[in-house]
Order: C-alpha cells, then structure tokens, then sequence
C-alpha cells in the first residue's frame, strides 16, 4: 500500500499533480494498492482531483484516510467510519477558539465546514484547500466535528494557541507553520490507516508513506519506509527514509522505483 499525503506531496503549490502522477493515479490496476491520507474532506479530495482531470464526475476507486484519519472510506466513497470528538471536548475546544480571535478556525464536520473569526489570510488557505465553509452560528455547537484547523499567519501565536491543547484529551500537529491542526485523542493519519486496512482485512500488507507535514508521522511509523517531498519540512525529512524531488518525475514514480529496487517488497500489478 502506497499511502500519501495531498498538499505539499502529491500537489504543488499550485495544487497541481504532476503529468507522471496523473499518468499512474489513472491506473486501474494500481487503484487499489494507492491511499490518499490527507487532512481535507471527501467534497475537496473530488475538487482537486477532477481539476486535474481525475475521476471527473466519477467515484474516487481509492480507500481513503480523510480529515487526519477521524474520516475513512472504502473504494468508490463508501463511507466506513467517523471519529468525532467527545462533546464535552468539543465544548472545550469551541469555547478556546472564542479567546483567539486573530486565528481563523475551521470546524470539519462529516460533510460541512464551518469558519469561526474569518480573516482574509484564512479565507484565502480555505480557498486554496477548494473548502466550502458556512459561517459558525449557534446552531454549529450542536454539529458533530472531528477536526479543527487553526490557521495564521503568525506561528508565534499558533504556539501560544498549541500550549492549552496539551491538557485537552486531543491530537494536535502542525500541517505548515501557518495551519495547526487538532482532532480526537489518539485520532490521526497513523491510527485511521490502521484502522481502514483493518476494516478492509488487509492488515497484512507492506505499507509505503509520503508526506511533508507533522501530521504524516504517525502515518511513517507504520511504514517499511516513508518518503518526504524535497520541500518538506527538515524535521519530516530527517526522519524520512528518502527524500524526493517531486519536480523532476513526480511522488509515485521514485516511490515505485525504491519499491521495485526491494527485493523483499511486494510487486504491484501494471506498472512498467
């Protein structure tokens, strides 16, 4: 299973996939050992692929990792589980974004977004992530979200954001230095990919990762070996057993070629 984060991996900065990576994402044959793991919901994952000419007005045919692992779906977008926060967690979570008012907060629902303190900075990352968000009211405190994204410009005050997280029963990971992202305790990209391959009985199966934020590691740790984007942050890419210049010939090319180059590793079906 070839498991890889969205943005800052498989997209550009433009949110551009790269020709060889729409070339192998287009396999069918391939399909079903390839799982997007990423932070955005189904309805953005739809936007971006068909912009780029996937699956255009089709069902993505790939098991999916969404919201940072509280979101999964079998092939064809059938949905399998949902983690939302505690309720009281919830109210915790709503109540600390209220203090902060310099940071967009981005309530992730099962099927909504909802935007709280909205600022063009935020709207504008919102926009890049092709979100649809409503605005937070009091009927939102009755939704059932299972992550936030905290969004600014100025880190510093991500951090001073981060330090009451810590006594919370939450996950907290920044995806960029801009963008702080919380779901559920012992909810992210690592744990939901364990749980999707068990749900589809394919627990047994050699797991490959790539991803360039903090919110991927969980996911590199159940990797026979994980890959991070040149650009990734040098934490991620410290850690990371190879680093890949996505430019040159995309992310799926060199992870297929470092596949094929195990001896021990699994043969994927169809690739030249």
């Amino acid at each position: 299973m070839i498991c890889f984060d969205l943005d800052g991996t498989l997209l550009d900065p433009r949110g551009q996939i790269h020709p060889k990576d729409i070339r192998l994402l287009s396999d069918v044959s391939l399909a079903p050992r390839l799982i997007p793991a990423t932070g955005r919901p189904l309805e953005s994952v739809r936007r971006t692929f068909a912009r780029n000419g996937l699956y255009i007005d089709e069902k993505l045919p790939f098991a999916l990792v969404l919201q940072n692992g509280s979101l999964l779906y079998a092939a064809n977008e059938a949905r399998l589980a949902y983690y939302p926060f505690d309720p009281r967690v919830q109210a915790e979570l709503i109540q600390l974004a209220r203090q902060f008012k310099h940071v967009m907060f981005l309530f992730l629902g099962s099927n909504d977004i909802h935007v709280l303190w909205p600022n063009s900075f935020g709207m504008k990352a919102a926009e890049k992530f092709e979100f649809t968000v409503q605005a937070f009211s009091t009927q939102s405190n009755k939704s059932q979200f299972s992550k936030i994204m905290c969004i600014s410009p100025f880190p510093n005050l991500l951090d001073r954001l981060a330090k009451p997280l810590k006594s919370l029963p939450v996950e907290s990971a920044f995806s960029m230095s801009t963008i702080l992202e919380i779901t559920p305790k012992e909810v992210n990209k690592g744990s939901g990919l364990q749980k999707l391959l068990h749900m589809l009985q394919q627990e047994t199966g050699t797991i490959y990762a790539a991803g360039d934020g903090e919110n991927d590691l969980p996911m590199f740790q159940l990797a026979r070996r994980s890959f991070a984007p040149d650009q990734a942050s040098e934490t991620v890419k410290r850690i990371a057993s190879q680093v890949i210049n996505v430019r040159l010939n995309g992310l799926l090319e060199p992870i297929l070629d470092s596949i094929a180059q195990d001896p021990s590793s699994e043969s994927f079906i169809g690739i030249d």
